[in-house]
């Protein structure tokens, strides 16, 4: 973890998109284990079905029971400053 103060503003518009999209996030340097640097959005990818070895239809990434944005989820996530 570290202070969000850290962001960038390209760092901060990614968090916003993936917190919309339902995205993954993570860093182009993974070596460093510093959360705030160079952050790239990870696509959603659909899990492969057992019984047919094809991606799960029904798998879209999005939450049957999406969050609730509250002003607590908002700051966690970046999007709001506190």
């Amino acid at each position: 973890m570290a202070s969000a103060r850290l962001l960038s503003v390209k760092d901060e518009a990614a968090l916003q998109v993936a917190f919309e999209q339902y995205l993954g996030t993570s860093t182009h340097s993974m070596q460093t284990h510093v959360p705030f640097a160079a952050l790239h959005l990870r696509p959603h990818t659909p899990g492969v079905r057992v019984d047919t070895g094809l991606p799960d239809p029904l798998d879209t990434g999005i939450p049957r029971n999406p969050r609730v944005a509250s002003d607590t989820v908002l700051k966690l996530a970046g999007i709001k400053s506190y």
